[in-house]
């Protein structure tokens, strides 16, 4: 058997592996679903991640966006989703998901991704939420919130230096 690959690549199987392996015709499928974890920042306030997750679900509505992602399925229904789903270890996430129909064709699929991507960007830059990137924090002395002892041993003759943090609040 001879598939080609998304990529163009023309892949020779062998019979008896296709008879062996269960076998997915994604130009079969009925949607693709779109999984995305959009990121914010831990110092973000509650009330702006309540904005957030309502920025998501006003753009599952706008026309051009809402035609292809509010999908039945045979007899269920698939309305799109965005929960607060979890502290990260850099970032606050959302998780977004939604059915795009008719899965005929990935291209438009796409394109209707770049369309609800440049969507979000745009709300989020209006409403002043940022997007999280993977950072680590430093807390300095002067952090009012977290108080660093650093104490120089003289009796040592300055060759160790002891260092206590404490956490506050």
């Amino acid at each position: 058997m001879k598939v080609r690959t998304l990529d163009g690549h023309l892949v020779t199987v062998p019979n008896s592996k296709v008879v062996n392996e269960a076998v997915e015709n994604i130009g079969a499928r009925p949607n693709i679903r779109r999984v995305m974890t959009v990121t914010i920042p831990y110092d973000t306030p509650a009330e702006k991640v309540r904005t957030a997750l309502e920025i998501v679900k006003a753009l599952f509505e706008e026309d051009g966006l809402r035609g292809p992602i509010h999908v039945d399925i045979g007899t269920d229904q698939y309305p799109p989703r965005v929960y607060f789903s979890d502290y990260g270890d850099w970032a606050l996430k959302l998780t977004v998901i939604y059915w795009y129909a008719p899965a005929s064709s990935y291209w438009d699929y796409m394109e209707h991704a770049e369309r609800f991507n440049l969507r979000l960007l745009q709300e989020f830059n209006r409403a002043g939420i940022d997007f999280a990137f993977p950072s680590q924090t430093l807390f300095l002395a002067s952090d009012s919130k977290r108080r660093l002892d650093i104490t120089d041993r003289s009796a040592d003759n300055g060759r160790n230096m002891h260092v206590r943090g404490e956490v506050k609040g």
